[in-house]
């Protein structure tokens, strides 16, 4: 950590990581005046044994806390967005299996195939060079498509139930409610981030602009508000949602 950071409180500290390097980014003033993030892939890329200097950009931090606070405060004043964006998933989710009928199908065309081959081999319709040849073919687009039904199959297992989102719209009722007071001050919004954020990543790829998507986690909070500030989240969170924000570098 860069020295100095204990001089200043930074929202999100341990969160924010680059998406290419995957090293953390940290906070840090400029001679005391402007804070930012850094990322420590670029900062201090020799001392952590990377080939080269990656080229994560440095993150204004006014900017990176406003706008993840805003994000968690519109989740909070409005649970039921929780609700909304989870209905657009499960819209997803119908494309999902569509998808999923369609690779089951040209996998069970690839077993025919397959069937096929041996039954001109067995006639001697075709050599072993031949046969081999068509065999491996078969065989790379089975594992293609096998792989694909997999990471489909991963996705369609993450829908959630009515119970899930019911826990996790009732604990942001209760973050409301923690929030219902005049001074909020850095702890009480350190508490809320920790609890709602599981982690940043920085996306500099593109010219002339800053990506970060904020990956929010929802789960029973009960517990959660018991805990101590500095090591929070939500206990066996099981919604999960993502919001992408953008900044233009000049």
């Amino acid at each position: 950590m860069i020295k100095g950071n204990v001089k200043h409180n930074y929202l999100l500290r341990g969160l924010i990581k680059c998406a290419h390097c995957g090293y953390a980014y940290v906070g840090n003033y400029n001679h005391g005046k402007h804070g930012y993030y850094v990322d420590t892939g670029n900062r201090h890329w020799r001392k952590k044994g990377l080939p080269s200097q990656c080229f994560g950009k440095i993150v204004p931090l006014a900017w990176i806390e406003n706008a993840v606070w805003d994000i968690c405060l519109s989740y909070i004043r409005n649970p039921q967005l929780v609700e909304k964006k989870i209905n657009g998933e499960i819209n997803q989710s119908e494309k999902i299996k569509k998808e999923i009928a369609l690779i089951r199908s040209k996998l069970a065309s690839n077993d025919v195939e397959n069937q096929r081959l041996i039954e001109l081999y067995k006639r001697g319709l075709v050599g072993m060079e031949d046969i081999s040849v068509q065999f491996e073919r078969v065989k790379k687009e089975k594992e293609s498509l096998q792989s694909e039904l997999n990471t489909l199959q991963t996705e369609l297992d993450k829908e959630l139930t009515t119970q899930q989102i019911d826990i996790a719209i009732n604990s942001l009722e209760l973050l409301r409610q923690k929030l219902d007071r005049p001074d909020i001050d850095f702890e009480l919004k350190r508490f809320v981030i920790q609890t709602m954020i599981n982690k940043i990543n920085i996306d500099s790829s593109t010219p002339n602009q800053i990506a970060a998507t904020v990956h929010l986690s929802f789960g029973d909070i009960k517990s959660a508000v018991l805990c101590d500030t500095s090591s929070c989240g939500w206990p066996n969170a099981q919604v999960t949602l993502h919001e992408k924000i953008i900044y233009k570098v000049n």
